[in-house]
């Protein structure tokens, strides 16, 4: 596959059976579930570096 084709990414929701997809091409895509969360994005252009912090939220 060459990179201008991008590739498509399908997610189910298990409990409702609603579905969604997305193309992304020379990107990324985060997908957190449950207790988890993006609590952060840092992006240092001069090096093309992105730093995603992933984070756990506290059982209530």
């Amino acid at each position: 596959m060459s990179d201008d084709q991008g590739t498509r990414v399908t997610c189910e929701d298990l409990d409702t059976g609603e579905s969604q997809s997305a193309v992304i091409a020379n990107d990324f895509l985060v997908i957190t579930d449950g207790n988890r969360y993006l609590d952060g994005v840092q992006h240092y252009p001069g090096t093309g570096t992105t730093i995603l912090t992933i984070k756990t939220r506290a059982e209530s």
